[in-house]
């Protein structure tokens, strides 16, 4: 916190710029020390370092570092880009080695800082990242710098025979809403409501000054009352802060500054005595944030050292006459330039120590006297280090215990993305930038050095969790910190924010939180906020997988889904369809989803809670969706007061392949800078078998019309192309906050995920040619074909081979919600699709055939075709929409059809058998016929694709059938189904052709409360094999497809022996596996014998601990 009061002296930071490190060769330790001081470097100390005191020559000992407080916030400031180095006093002869009685002495400055007002008050900052300045200690190649004489004046001037002293406490011991970046000190409460506080002050010239900052948290009215040596301030009031309905993020304290003055130059000692006057309720707490005491002091030498300023002694010539109590041979140094401080030659009158300088600020100096000075703490020798010699980056991974992981991503995005990335340990930013303390301007310093000199940064990753408790005294949460605000008693208006480590321009940095002093961001800043090494490893396997495995390909890139609350006078929905109404102008191709908690059931059991809108949005993500974005309130572990998004829901998800990025314009669901609690968003993040790839999430609360412009410029930014290519992560939350700035309450806005990570965007366009129909308007019963061509910048790509899925949407549906909370509210969605299929691409073109439904929509409007395409020898795909279909009405004299659809039903794969048993999640299979194509439209009256178990409700497949490979008139509806009781059920499929003819299909299967795996066709190949001369492979295929398996292989001789083991992790499981492979030899002296073995192949799923083996022949020959 920054303090304020009349006087002590001005330190300024000298700027330095180096592409050089000074800690890139030679042998360096860190030594740190907790207050300003003389500290004493003897050969003990050196001996402590492993240095031998004997070996040295003294003069090449050298001193690094710069403190004196925080690093200035603002990029206008100047700053120490590497470790100066200091001046040291020398007290060795001219002998070899450093000798029992020979030292040297230097001025440490402490962590926290003191400088000088406009008006010649002090101001006191303590260091809220560190309660330790360090240093590094080198014995060089050439002599080190030692102090010299400073200049004296030629004349006397004004005599200066005392200084401006000042004692503070200020105790860090609890953050009130945890968040921002203040502390409080001593608590006054029922346990104990007054404290007092002494302290000897010999030398008063005439009076002493008192400052305290009193902070009150308390329900009711209450007072406070200070006295100094009898004094009494009388009492001070504090209001209460807000309670009861409605006053969860109303301000939760009251502070108030008090001053009082004593007059007494008779004073040796000061007694502070401070009492609160608690309020008769249960909550009602007094903080002491700080106090500072500052006074007049007669000039002299207070124990072996006295710092000294004067406040008036600022321009002009002056005079300092120090009583020396006896201590003749007492040295003074001029520490204006700290790291540089020069020696005074003084005359001695009458015990009195006399110099004379000419100045134009105020001086700040330290008279001391005698070799009983304090030591350094030893903290370790440092690895040599130059992070200032690469800057040619597009992007740097900042991390601290992550390198392996860091490195890993680094090396995809190389590849994958031809991208340049730098992986930096936090650490050696602070040694080059800090001076070895942690201080989050220090990075943000590195980074500004990197833009500045390299010319090409773009993203930076913050690999690693963060707390907003700078100083935490458990396992250090902060691996990479982050930016708390100055306010820490609004939960509104205090936030934290990766932003700040953006602001590169010259006149950023300071961030005075309000509207009228935003910055933008240079560049795009996200957080992987892993805890521990397993959570790292999570995280980097699912951006990998999510880029690279061929699994992730399907229409489910197109999906954008809305989940919106009710209630507020239905504001949220009314967002909801502005911003879908965004992708639809902006982004046809997509087709956007609209999940509205109002459309669901809402049970009270004992709490509201609505099963059928958490259902709805878990087969949301299990389908598969690119962006989900919800809108409503929410907190740190769930979404809405029904709680239908919680920890609990999100540990069950397992969409491995179908990633969301996922946007949360609610409060606080992505507070990560929490030690204890992990948030709802990190949960997403960390989940391993699903969840999100990345989230742009709020961290504090937030405002439901701001969250509107966050959100829209969100959509603007997700859906631009620049040269033809759409955003990184790090562009769009760069674009996103630089577009929807409004003061500190769009700060609480984060990305959590890779800033260099793509989305799951189709690479290519799609365009239609003309439907072959009999008119212009698509109409019921009447075949259509469908021409598309895969294309970029309009030409097609003929190398693009494989397949596509296309689907022909009906109008706009008109809808309306229950009206639970509020009026019901009305409005549009493109939902009814009526047909999906699949269709060969080949050279880069396609042709889709079908039959419209009865069941459509009559009216003649458009509708809309989309259609998804994928190629079969690389991981590319395309997507593309026309809007300008029109459907509605019959064709004049159809066809007559009368034939009901063939249907069988399977579990999980085609083997299954009516009455087997299967696991608690299972996949319900249905393979259909019909010549007139299969219905999946929801305009009919209960003529929608249905399965019941066991006589239930009926679950609407309608959006899990497609049909076949390049025909209409075949096709499977593909269903999840989760966490079964175990038990016997039996599961009806009602379906209906597009002439509305129905069938009945049933199957019963038994559930085990046991996880299964089914194995089958396990064999090897060739089998027998060539002892010494051939290898067998090893395959069987299984019912687990997409899930990270362990998979075990044993090899046994008939008398029970182990002749061979493997074990093959496989991360994103192919349906059928085939690369185990053994090469049976003697050559590295085993003892095979041509004859017969058994093998075991066992196999384990680490989503639920499935497993299964089988045991198998194998015959070896010579």
């Amino acid at each position: 916190m920054l303090r304020k009061l009349p006087a002590i002296g001005i330190f300024l930071i000298v700027h330095a710029l180096s592409g050089q490190s000074i800690l890139s060769d030679g042998a360096f330790y860190k030594i740190g020390v907790t207050s300003d001081g003389i500290y004493k470097i003897d050969a003990s100390f050196l001996s402590s370092l492993g240095i031998s005191p004997n070996s040295i020559d003294p003069k090449k000992i050298k001193i690094y570092g710069h403190n004196g407080g925080m690093l200035p916030q603002s990029n206008a400031e100047f700053v120490y880009h590497d470790p100066p180095e200091n001046a040291l006093i020398d007290f060795t002869d001219n002998s070899p080695g450093l000798g029992t009685n020979e030292y040297l002495l230097f001025y440490a400055q402490g962590p926290d800082k003191r400088t000088f007002g406009p008006d010649g008050e002090i101001i006191y900052e303590k260091n809220i990242y560190s309660d330790t300045a360090y240093y590094f200690l080198t014995i060089g190649n050439a002599n080190g710098k030692r102090t010299s004489s400073t200049q004296l004046a030629d004349s006397e001037g004004q005599l200066i025979s005392h200084f401006n002293e000042f004692i503070t406490r200020e105790s860090e011991d609890i953050n009130l809403i945890g968040s921002g970046r203040r502390w409080l000190g001593d608590e006054f409460s029922n346990q104990q409501l007054s404290k007092s506080f002494n302290y000897e002050i010999p030398g008063l010239r005439d009076s002493i000054h008192l400052q305290a900052q009193i902070v009150v948290h308390s329900e009711g009215k209450s007072s406070f009352e200070i006295t100094m040596n009898g004094q009494d301030s009388g009492l001070i009031p504090f209001d209460s802060i807000p309670t009861g309905s409605g006053t969860t993020y109303t301000i939760r304290a009251h502070e108030k500054s008090y001053k009082m003055d004593i007059s007494d130059n008779t004073l040796e000692s000061i007694a502070l005595d401070m009492k609160y006057n608690r309020a008769n309720v249960s909550l009602s707490r007094a903080y002491l944030d700080y106090f500072l005491l500052s006074y007049e002091r007669e000039l002299g030498l207070y124990g072996n050292s006295t710092f000294f300023s004067n406040v008036n002694a600022k321009n002009g010539v002056f005079t300092y006459q120090i009583e020396l109590n006896g201590a003749n041979n007492a040295t003074i140094l001029d520490i204006m330039d700290p790291v540089n401080p020069r020696l005074i030659e003084y005359t001695v009158v009458n015990n009195q120590a006399k110099f004379s300088v000419e100045v134009d600020d105020i001086h700040h100096y330290v008279i001391f006297h005698g070799s009983d000075f304090p030591t350094p703490t030893y903290f370790g020798p440092i690895s040599n280090q130059n992070i200032k010699a690469a800057t040619q980056f597009d992007g740097l991974i900042i991390t601290s215990s992550f390198e392996s992981q860091a490195k890993k991503l680094q090396q995809f995005h190389q590849t994958h993305d031809n991208l340049t990335i730098g992986v930096i340990n936090v650490n050696h930013i602070y040694n080059e930038f800090s001076s070895g303390r942690r201080d989050l301007t220090a990075i943000r310093n590195y980074i500004r050095y990197v833009y500045e000199n390299g010319g090409r940064l773009k993203n930076v990753l913050l690999f690693g969790d963060c707390s907003y408790d700078y100083k935490y005294s458990g396992s250090d949460p902060n691996h990479i910190p982050v930016y708390e605000s100055r306010d820490s008693f609004s939960p509104i208006y205090s936030y934290s924010s990766d932003d700040y480590l953006g602001f590169l321009e010259d006149h950023e940095g300071m961030w005075i939180e309000n509207t009228q002093n935003d910055h933008d961001m240079e560049i795009g800043v996200g957080r992987i906020p892993a805890k521990t090494e397993a959570e790292a490893d999570v995280i980097v396997a699912k951006i990998l997988r999510y880029a690279t495995s061929e699994r992730t390909l399907g229409k489910w890139r197109n999906e954008i889904a809305y989940f919106a609350d009710d209630g507020d006078l239905n504001v949220h929905m009314n967002h909801a369809v502005t911003l879908s109404n965004i992708v639809s102008e902006q982004g046809p191709q997509f087709r956007s989803r609209k999940i509205f908690l109002d459309n669901y059931e809402q049970i009270v059991s004992p709490r509201e809670r609505s099963p059928a809108a958490t259902k709805a949005l878990e087969d949301a993500i299990a389908d598969g969706l690119l962006v989900l974005n919800f809108i409503g309130h929410g907190n740190e572990t769930q979404w809405m007061q029904e709680e239908t998004l919680n920890n609990g829901v999100i540990s069950q998800l397992t969409n491995r392949h179908k990633l969301p990025l996922i946007v949360t314009a609610t409060c606080e669901f992505g507070k990560y800078d929490q030690p204890i609690i992990t948030s709802g968003a990190e949960h997403l993040l960390l989940n391993p078998n699903g969840g999100a790839i990345a989230l742009i999430t709020t961290t504090r609360p937030v405002y439901a019309h701001t969250n509107l412009l966050v959100n829209k410029a969100f959509h603007e930014a997700l859906l631009s192309k620049k040269d033809n290519e759409f955003p990184r992560l790090g562009d769009i939350i760069r674009e996103t906050k630089n577009n929807s700035l409004s003061g500190p309450v769009n700060r609480n806005f984060a990305l959590l995920g890779d800033p260099f990570l793509k989305l799951n965007y189709p690479k290519y366009d799609i365009t239609f040619g003309e439907l072959e129909t009999i008119s212009d308007t698509l109409s019921a019963f009447e075949e259509y074909m469908l021409y598309g061509a895969v294309t970029s910048s309009g030409d097609t790509i003929d190398t693009f081979n494989g397949k596509a899925t296309v689907s022909i949407i009906d109008i706009p549906q008109q809808k309306t919600t229950r009206g639970q909370e509020n009026p019901k509210f009305s409005y549009q969605e493109l939902s009814n699709t009526l047909f999906r299929g699949e269709v060969s691409v080949t050279n880069g073109l396609f042709n889709a055939s079908f039959i419209l439904p009865k069941n459509i929509s009559y009216k003649l409007e458009k509708g809309k075709v989309l259609a998804y395409a994928w190629d079969n020898n690389s991981i590319v795909d395309a997507t593309g929409a026309n809007t300008n279909i029109v459907i509605g009405g019959t064709i004049p004299n159809p066809v007559t059809d009368d034939t009901p659809p063939v249907v069988n039903l399977f579990l999980n794969d085609d083997t299954f058998i009516s009455g087997q048993t299967v696991g608690q999640n299972s996949l319900f299979i249905a393979r259909i016929s019909d010549e007139s194509g299969i219905s999946i439209s929801s305009n009919g009256f209960n003529q929608n694709i249905t399965l019941t178990l066991n006589g239930g409700e009926p679950i609407n497949l309608n959006d899990f059938y497609q049909a076949n490979l390049d025909t209409y008139k075949s096709g499977t509806v593909l269903y999840p189904l989760q966490n079964l009781d175990p038990g016997k059920y039996s599961a009806t499929l009602k379906i209906w052709d597009t002439y509305n003819n129905s069938s009945e299909k049933a199957v019963e299967f038994y559930v085990s409360d046991q996880p299964v795996i089914r194995l089958y066709n396990v064999m090897n190949y060739p089998n027998p094999v060539a002892l010494n001369h051939s290898e067998t492979t090893f395959t069987f295929e299984h019912d687990r497809q997409g899930e990270e398996l362990i998979v075990n292989l044993d090899i046994y001789d008939m008398s029970g022996s182990i002749k061979f083991s493997s074990q093959l992790n496989i991360d994103d499981s192919q349906s059928k596996v085939d690369n185990l492979k053994w090469r049976p030899s003697n050559d590295l002296g085993g003892d095979l014998q041509p004859g017969i073995y058994l093998y075991r192949l066992s196999v384990k799923s680490t989503l639920d601990g499935a497993s299964n083996e089988a045991i198998k022949r194998l015959v070896i020959i010579n």
